[in-house]
């Protein structure tokens, strides 16, 4: 008798257990939920933000392209102002050579 009493309080103690450990799995499976909503949220939230923004390649190839350009018209600059140093030099030489 007292053998058959001491279970009956084991599986009460088991069943006990049992039932926390499911509500224990229940509450965690409604908080993995929640959280998992809210990433799909920041991730939908993302994707539209996205839709605003340049890619970095894109916006790094453009740069790269302007910068060729500025560079080419950097070495524009340079010859024009070579070619009128030079015409200067000439054209005061002529004068210095034609008054002589």
């Amino acid at each position: 008798m007292k053998q058959q009493n001491g279970i009956e309080i084991k599986i009460v103690r088991l069943e006990e257990q049992l039932k926390g450990a499911r509500e224990t799995l229940s509450l965690q499976a409604r908080e993995y939920e929640r959280r998992l909503d809210i990433l799909n949220h920041e991730a939908e939230q993302l994707k539209t933000m996205q839709i605003n923004y340049v890619p970095r390649e894109t916006h790094d190839n453009f740069r790269r392209e302007i910068e060729e350009k500025m560079n080419g018209f950097g070495r524009l600059v340079y010859i024009g102002v070579g070619i009128c140093l030079a015409t200067e030099i000439v054209l005061q030489f002529l004068v210095n050579f034609k008054f002589k």
